[in-house]
């Protein structure tokens, strides 16, 4: 089995069709900047992420196994400051031709269709968008509300200015002068 392995520029497609059964195995950094929906989300500042990857055929599956290593600043939800997140995350996703194939896989195994992931990827027929796809595993790895764990939510302050504004745009002020002068 041919195993490529670079620690150069990570490949942002792939000829999944060349390298099923020959094998592709990268291990390496990606700068944060290539992951550019992660990038929109994030602080700075910005660090590299450790990657390996290959791309096998194990029982007749084509599988994307790896690992994705690094940390990523984002805005803490309960008080607004920066946090660090720190994610190390196994990838093992099944690159299925067809919906039939899912049947050899085991109960709770990811899988994605080449067709829609091809098509949603807006790439040529045969080539794969790797970096989409571990940028997929590392976004759902991420905590969907990130927070300190022991801070304090912002308190938003409300000056008696507003208060007395709200109060004179009332409309039900005018029926309550109203009541008081006919009682």
């Amino acid at each position: 089995m041919t195993t490529p392995q670079s620690s150069a520029g990570f490949p942002a497609s792939v000829d999944w069709h060349r390298w099923a059964d020959a094998g592709f195995v990268w291990s390496g950094r990606v700068p944060q900047a290539r992951l550019t929906r992660l990038a929109a989300q994030a602080l700075p500042p910005a660090k590299d992420w450790l990657v390996q990857c290959e791309l096998i055929r194990r029982d007749r599956v084509l599988w994307l196994n790896g690992t994705l290593k690094g940390e990523v600043t984002l805005p803490c939800q309960r008080c607004l400051q920066p946090v660090t997140i720190v994610v190390e995350t196994p990838v093992s996703l099944a690159l299925l031709a067809s919906e039939a194939e899912a049947e050899r896989l085991e109960d709770g195994a990811d899988f994605i269709l080449l067709d829609e992931a091809v098509a949603i990827q807006e790439q040529p027929a045969g080539q794969l968008d790797l970096l989409a796809l571990l940028e997929d595993e590392l976004l759902l790895a991420l905590p969907l509300s990130p927070r300190h764990e022991d801070c304090e939510p912002v308190a938003y302050n409300q000056s008696s200015g507003q208060e007395d504004e709200a109060k004179s745009d009332n409309p039900f002020a005018v029926l309550a002068g109203l009541k008081r002068d006919l009682s």
